[in-house]
């Protein structure tokens, strides 16, 4: 059922608790499979909510805290924003939550994800179990990713060298996982304002981001160390970077004049990184491949 407005939680006052308190924020947004998730720190028990989404149409809400407590979810886009709404029946979010709310399916404007989106989060209202409205802060808006995936370690490209198959990023590495490559900000060569992030890497083993300008094998890559090379032809480095203790690494902007590209130009962007423990033995593994086509 879709539903504009809060009233089914008619219990709801104006008064707030100063001391309790909700934070959500747009995270891990894709723009190849079409999802975000919405992430909440709970300080204070949470019996039902309402929002708004701007920049993308809502087409499912699914998954986090909100479905491990029973709640009933339901969206509208009948016009304007989305609003989703979600309420349990005497079930609640507990006091000192945190992690995923929900994850949110969305269609781009003019089914054009890859021209960059910018979502945002407004008109929240969080209630309490006694109807008390909970003050609540939001993130900023979030630039969604660019760029098109391919080469991928999960069996649809070439076969990982040892069977080491990932679902997301590149070949598994020895934690198990495959490197992930995200591209973020817009496509505009002229402002140079792309980034890229890695995730799923090792802590403190470097990681090279290169450029390239050809989908090596036609996309489907061809072995090499523990993974796959999927991008070749003119290779530019564009810096080494040691991912964190959660095994991130991230590069930009400002890349524009190392990498060489201008508007209409197509690249395949990868990370090759050292992996010492690997499953294969050669002692590295790369990220799935990203192309991108940059505007003027």
């Amino acid at each position: 059922m879709f539903i504009r407005c809060l009233f089914l939680l008619p219990f709801l006052s104006i008064a707030a608790a100063a001391q309790s308190a909700v934070r959500i924020e747009i995270r891990e947004v894709d723009l190849v499979n079409q999802t975000f998730a919405i992430h909440a720190d709970i300080a204070s028990a949470v019996a039902g909510y309402q929002l708004d989404v701007s920049g993308v149409t809502v087409t499912a809400v699914h998954g986090g805290l909100a479905e491990a407590a029973n709640f009933q979810t339901s969206f509208s886009c009948v016009s304007g924003p989305c609003r989703i709404l979600s309420f349990g029946f005497g079930t609640q979010i507990a006091t000192g939550s945190n992690g995923t709310l929900c994850v949110v399916e969305f269609d781009c404007p003019a089914a054009d994800c890859f021209s960059g989106v910018t979502i945002c989060l407004t008109q929240e209202v969080f209630a309490d179990p006694t109807g008390t409205q909970l003050i609540s802060e939001v993130g900023p808006c979030s630039a969604g990713i660019v760029g098109l995936s391919y080469c991928s370690g999960n069996g649809s490209a070439t076969a990982c060298p040892c069977a080491n198959l990932s679902l997301t990023g590149g070949c598994a590495n020895s934690s198990g996982a495959g490197g992930r490559l995200s591209a973020f900000g817009s496509l505009s060569a002229a402002s140079d304002d792309i980034t890229f992030s890695a995730s799923g890497l090792l802590p403190g083993q470097p990681v090279l981001l290169f450029s390239a300008n050809n989908a090596v094998a036609g996309g489907s890559g061809v072995l090499f160390g523990d993974g796959l090379r999927c991008a070749g032809g003119f290779v530019r480095r564009l810096g080494v970077s040691p991912p964190d203790a959660a095994g991130n690494a991230s590069w930009g902007p400002g890349l524009r004049v190392v990498g060489g590209w201008n508007g209409g130009d197509i690249r395949r962007f990868q990370g090759w990184y050292r992996d010492p423990g690997g499953p294969c033995g050669s002692g590295f593994n790369l990220t799935q491949g990203l192309e991108v086509v940059f505007a003027p």
